[in-house]
């Protein structure tokens, strides 16, 4: 979802997603537009290069700063740079418990810039997961228990709205992510589900009619 955001840059790979906690802070300001990447790296939180100022540079900047999440035996300056090989084949599938990269985007309101409505108040945080891996074979076995700690950790705020992305097939309920997100939210009170490709669905399955409709 987070790339189809226009107030919030993403890059895409070929097959690969988001493989590290993304934490976007957008801050309202009367000040131009900006954006300033951190990485939280053992528990410090470190700039990522300067602050950008034009929005269509942000995208690969968050790209940048994944490499550098994933290659934390290297230099992070490494990877601000234009230098760097960017075929290199990455030390981790995922970035380690606790790392993450962090924006803070403060500028005026979306709609002065886009001539659009936002919901977009005085600040948000939207804060984008990497998915749990459905097959859980031996050489992937750690990970995805690494990823599952990850996504408990953060859905367990009771502050947090929990936005899960879900294919919309009829046994969508089986899912991880769902199983995960009802334990921590049993009465559904903090929970927006999103359902992709509905044309998989049946025209009466009403289950997910009833999850559309908030209803119990």
């Amino acid at each position: 979802m987070t790339p189809n955001l226009n107030i919030c840059p993403a890059s895409r790979d070929d097959g690969i997603c988001t493989r590290c906690p993304i934490e976007l802070n957008l801050l309202q300001s009367r000040e131009r537009w900006q954006c300033q990447i951190k990485l939280r790296r053992n528990d410090e939180l470190d700039d990522f290069g300067p602050v950008i100022y034009v929005e269509e540079h942000a995208a690969d900047a968050v790209w940048r700063a994944q490499k550098a999440l994933l290659n934390p035996s290297k230099d992070m300056t490494i990877y601000v740079q234009e230098s760097f090989d960017k075929d290199e084949r990455d030390e981790l599938n995922c970035s380690a418990p606790g790392d993450a990269i962090v924006i803070y985007i403060t500028g005026p309101k979306p709609q002065d810039v886009h001539g659009s409505r936002s919901c977009v108040r005085e600040s948000l945080s939207i804060i984008d997961l990497p998915g749990l891996i459905a097959n859980r074979e031996a050489s992937t076995r750690a990970l995805s228990e690494s990823i599952e700690r990850m996504i408990r950790r953060y859905v367990s705020d009771p502050d947090a709205v929990i936005i899960p992305v879900l294919t919309a097939f009829e046994n969508w309920e089986q899912y991880g992510i769902w199983q995960i997100v009802e334990q921590a939210d049993p009465n559904g009170t903090r929970t927006l589900p999103v359902f992709t490709k509905p044309g998989l669905l049946l025209a009466q399955n009403f289950q997910i009619s009833k999850i559309a409709l908030n209803m119990t």
